[in-house]
């Protein structure tokens, strides 16, 4: 198959370097003795074609297990980070933060909090209002308030509250201002809720659905707290600096959902990292296999380059032949070996992360894959560097007369 599919392919890459003005000769020479010697043009780029198809899998593979990781953390939590206070020096310092994108107060009002998991026991907290056109300014999902196989609307209460961590959701009841036995003589509402981790302690946060006109909450910023979002090439030690910073402010920090993202793109980072370096010896020694099957074939090819030469070809241009031929089999294993690459990086990542509910979608990094291309070609272009000199110093008296 290699023999029969490299050689045509390279054939065809030179017709069309042969159409780039000042290739159309070289291009055409180039396809041509592609096809003319099937079997070194096979072996040469399926060398090539190895190292490519390995980097690729593996640079692709991390880009989509981490996006996939990254999709699955914010259904699970899609508040980055939280504040339990709101004010002015909160919003100056979330502006100047490098890695904060966007951020959000969220008004709160006091509150009395009943539930069965709390033993029976009131607890004085608050209430937090997340307007839907707010929320989703910070929220990496949609679907923050919203049970996605019911479609059923819940809110969100501090885990502090529930006792029980094997509780998934509890029926609260919220009370404005107070309980009866402190003087309140509002009703309470009742509504169902769901522990979520970034919501600051003795919180509940109601949707915008659970929240009817006549009641009488009385929102302000002052009692809210403040959502974030961080970028998504935030580092630990950008998290780490954002909380210390926030420390400052604020009582209560939670930076759950941006560290536990952060930690797991460093150690895809870094698995990568050491495989790359690991894969990189590979595509070294698949370059070194260029420039000697080039460096053989100026042995056979003397008559040819001062046939050449005798017709009027420069020595620039027999040069540049050779080094032609290396870039189209360079093109012809990055192009195979990319799209080898991206299908192994998507069966691969499908099968390690087989879980229900997890969609895979590949992930293609232009700009990781754009250094490869260019490395790739750059080598070998290099490789090329001494065969092509080589070749196009025979001179053609000494190589027409050449055994």
């Amino acid at each position: 198959m290699g023999r029969f599919l490299v050689p045509r392919a390279v054939a065809l890459l030179g017709q069309l370097a042969s159409r780039v003005p000042g290739l159309k000769v070289p291009g055409r020479l180039a396809g041509q003795n592609a096809r003319a010697m099937p079997g070194r043009t096979a072996v040469t780029t399926s060398a090539l074609l190895i190292g490519v198809t390995l980097v690729s899998t593996m640079t692709m593979g991390a880009m989509t297990a981490q996006h996939s990781l990254s999709e699955e953390l914010a259904e699970r939590n899609p508040i980055d980070a939280s504040l339990d206070v709101a004010s002015e020096s909160v919003e100056q310092m979330a502006e100047d933060s490098s890695i904060v994108e966007r951020h959000q107060v969220l008004p709160g009002a006091e509150a009395s909090i009943d539930a069965a998991e709390l033993d029976g026991n009131s607890v004085e907290g608050r209430v937090v209002f997340a307007e839907d056109s707010v929320i989703s300014e910070v929220a990496r999902s949609e679907s923050v308030f919203q049970d996605q196989n019911s479609g059923e609307t819940f809110a969100l209460i501090a885990t502090d509250l529930i006792q029980d961590r094997m509780v998934e959701s509890a029926e609260v009841t919220l009370t404005p201002g107070g309980n009866a036995a402190n003087g309140s003589s509002e009703a309470g509402t009742t509504v169902r809720a769901v522990p979520a981790s970034w919501v600051p302690a003795d919180t509940v946060v109601l949707p915008e659905a659970m929240v009817e006109a006549g009641e009488s909450w009385a929102f302000e910023d002052s009692a809210g707290i403040t959502v974030m979002r961080t970028a998504e090439s935030a580092s630990m030690g950008d998290i780490n600096r954002l909380g210390s910073e926030a420390e400052a402010f604020a009582g209560e920090v939670s930076l759950d959902a941006a560290t536990e993202r952060a930690v797991y793109a460093q150690v895809i980072d870094t698995v990568l990292v050491i495989v790359l370096v690991l894969l990189a010896a590979s595509v070294l020694v698949s370059v070194v296999g260029v420039s000697n099957t080039l460096a053989l074939s100026v042995l056979e090819r003397r008559r040819e380059a001062a046939l050449l030469r005798a017709m009027g070809m420069t020595r620039g241009s027999v040069g540049a032949l050779v080094t032609l031929e290396a870039l189209l089999m360079a093109g012809v294993a990055l192009v195979l070996g990319s799209g080898l690459g991206a299908f192994f990086a998507w069966g691969g990542v499908s099968s390690l992360v087989a879980a229900e509910g997890i969609t895979m979608t590949l992930s293609v990094p232009w700009d990781r894959m754009g250094l490869i291309w260019a490395a790739t070609l750059v080598a070998a272009a290099l490789a090329s560097f001494l065969p092509a000199r080589a070749l196009s110093r025979t001179p053609p008296a000494a190589g027409l007369s050449a055994q």
